[in-house]
């Protein structure tokens, strides 16, 4: 019997099967794994690009926040000095601007607010009722068009006051007020209309 032929040992032996995985892919048995590829420079271009857009308008924002503000400020500044200047804040402590008071309220028939400009010891001998009646029965007499205060005298811990007043109906009224001072305020303590000659009435 022969010898049967010996081949030298590899230096790479193969498992079993090996042949026929190599044979269809062994390209891919030793293929290396993909690398991840680093961002490109268009990435972190945008990325900048996002980061400076969000500071711009967090920038805006604030500029808007500050902007309101400030004219908010102003509005308000400008509203207080407005009301002072035409005797809205100050009235309750200007005898005149009480006068002037009432017979807006009157003009305007508003009621309430005319009746709230009186005293405690008038509004005890006059109703509400009774007040809102007469002026409803003279109501003519109460559009005021045009006024001047003619007469602002103190005499005996009062204030007298004189109007001068144009009706709607073109006839001329002298309203006198008697006004007292109460609880840091003034207040009419006394009113009287009643017709008068005609005279020129200037704008008060």
């Amino acid at each position: 019997m022969g010898i049967p032929p010996q081949f030298p040992p590899s230096d790479n032996p193969l498992p079993d099967g090996s042949a026929e995985q190599n044979s269809g892919g062994s390209e891919f048995l030793h293929a290396e794994p993909p690398q991840q590829e680093s961002p490109g420079p268009d990435v972190f271009r945008a990325e900048a690009f996002v980061v400076n857009d969000r500071s711009r308008f967090l920038r805006r924002m604030g500029w808007l926040l500050v902007a309101g503000c400030a004219s908010f400020a102003l509005v308000s500044w400008l509203f207080v000095r407005s009301t002072r200047l035409l005797n809205f804040g100050s009235r309750d402590g200007d005898p005149i601007a009480v006068v002037k008071l009432e017979l807006g309220s009157l003009a305007r028939g508003d009621m309430k607010d005319a009746y709230a400009q009186l005293s405690e010891r008038y509004r005890k001998q006059v109703s509400f009722a009774n007040y809102n009646s007469l002026v409803v029965a003279h109501r003519r007499m109460f559009l005021t068009r045009e006024y001047r205060v003619t007469r602002d005298e103190v005499r005996d811990g009062q204030t007298h006051i004189d109007a001068q007043l144009v009706s709607v109906n073109g006839k001329h009224y002298l309203a006198r007020f008697i006004l007292v001072e109460l609880g840091g305020r003034w207040w009419i303590d006394d009113l009287h209309w009643h017709e008068v000659p005609y005279e020129r009435v200037e704008h008060s």
